[in-house]
Formats: C-alpha cells, structure tokens, sequence
C-alpha cells in the first residue's frame, strides 16, 4: 500500500512539472509571436528601449531678473501646458476616437463634450496675461492645439486669437508619441519673426523632459533647425509676482534635472 502511494505521489509530481515545463514552453513561443507583431509595426521600441524625442542641446535654468529680462528682449519659445481643467466635468466625448482625422473647425464645435477650463483655471490664464502686461514682454505669434480648453485659455492669457495647430493635438490613435514629437522640435527650434512665440497645448509633447503641471510653462531659447535650449520653467502664479519681485519668476524650480545633448 505504501509503495502504491509512493507511485501515485511520484506520477502527481512528474505530472505537474511536465505541466509547468509545456506552460512555460506555451509562454515563450507566444510572447515571442507577439514581440514579432509589434516589432513589425514599430511598437516594440517602447519594450526595448526609453526613446526621448524631445531633448534640448543645453538645459542651463535661469530664474528671477536673469530670465526676466531675456523673456522682455524677445525672440524665445514659450510651452504652455493648458490651464487647469474642471475634472470633475468629464463628458463622454464620441469624438475622442478620431482626434486624429476631425479638423480643428469640428473640434470647435464639440465644446460641450471637452474637459472645461476651471474657474481657477481661468484665474490662471488672466494672471498670466496681467504678470505679461506688467512687466512688459512682448509676445508674437500665439499657436494652440485645436481644443477648447487651449484656444480658451490663450485668448484670456494673451489677448488674442490663437492659431491653431493641428500638429498640436493631443496624442491619440495614429498621433503616436514620436510624430508629435517631431512636430514640436520643428517648433521649438523655429526663431520667432517678433517678440516671443507662445505655444499652449498639452502634457504629452513635454513628458520627455519632465511632468508638467497644468498653467506651467517651459521656456525654450530656438536655434534653428529643430533644436533649442531649455532655459526656465515657469507656474502661473509667478508671472504676476515678478511684477512685485522678479526673483519669483521661477522661482518654484531650482533643480538641473532635464537630459540634455551633449556636446558634438
């Protein structure tokens, strides 16, 4: 009896790890057919590497008066990231799923079914828009993504229209990560004509430098042909309180963290 016991705790054993030996064997062969598909379709960068799109040639942060007065001489690029938004007002929005294909006219007209500004996000675009007034910085051109919440808060922030960019979009469906991308180093390296560029769009363009929050902005000094230096980051709130003290024109940021080129 006990020999028999033995033999059918023995087969049991063998049984299961000849189980766990073809269920392994299944994982492989399957992970190995998907990583196939994706790599054909371009996917599988994300799985193998950290791909940055978005890197300055030379991140060196200037704060206060320093940055101040570069931002009242002209001739940089302003990032914007839209004003804060009402999360709690989130609609069904039917048309999320072709962003890519509506033009921005169509986006226009679905107002009701997009993300709101908040009034909070309002008081941060009329903020801005004083903190410019006052401490006299000359803006030209005004690009937003095709979205209300950009075009919204551009107009209150700046005082005027905004072009809308469809290369600014938000990233969905056939907007993947790097298309965008290159669109925004076109931009951020293109030297402004008078005064200084403004750019409102979204978080996605920026995620490879660093989290930005909602009103934040990050200031790009362009060098042509798609490259550029990071020189500042910039909250809402200070661009008013650098007309009281210029040292809290980012003044919340401190810190050297964004990967640059290096040299040659």
């Amino acid at each position: 009896m006990k020999n028999e016991t033995r033999i059918m705790l023995r087969t049991v054993f063998y049984a299961y790890i000849a189980l766990a030996v073809v269920a392994a064997l299944g994982y492989i062969l399957v992970e190995r057919d998907l990583y196939a598909d994706l790599a054909k379709s371009g996917a599988a960068n994300s799985r193998v590497e950290n791909i940055k799109y978005v890197v300055p040639r030379e991140t060196v942060y200037l704060h206060g008066d320093a940055l101040l007065q570069r931002l009242k001489t002209g001739g940089l690029v302003v990032y914007f990231r839209h004003f804060a938004t009402d999360h709690r007002q989130v609609p069904s929005d039917e048309t999320a799923s072709r962003h890519h294909d509506i033009t921005a006219e169509e986006l226009m007209r679905t107002c009701d079914i997009q993300r709101p500004l908040s009034d909070y996000g309002k008081l941060q675009a009329k903020s801005v828009h004083e903190g410019i007034l006052k401490n006299n910085i000359p803006i030209g051109r005004v690009l937003s993504s095709p979205y209300c919440r950009t075009v919204e808060g551009a107009e209150i922030a700046f005082g005027k229209k905004p072009v809308t960019h469809r290369d600014l979009i938000y990233a969905a469906g056939k907007f993947s990560v790097e298309s965008m991308s290159r669109h925004i180093n076109s931009l951020l390296g293109e030297q402004p004509e008078a005064g200084n560029t403004i750019i409102m769009a979204h978080k996605t363009q920026m995620n490879d430098l660093s989290k930005i929050a909602e009103g934040e902005a990050y200031v790009f000094e362009p060098l042509g042909d798609s490259s550029y230096n990071l020189i500042g980051r910039i909250r809402p709130e200070e661009w008013l309180l650098a007309y009281y003290n210029p040292a809290a024109l980012a003044g919340f940021h401190l810190q050297h963290d964004v990967y640059s080129k290096k040299p040659g």
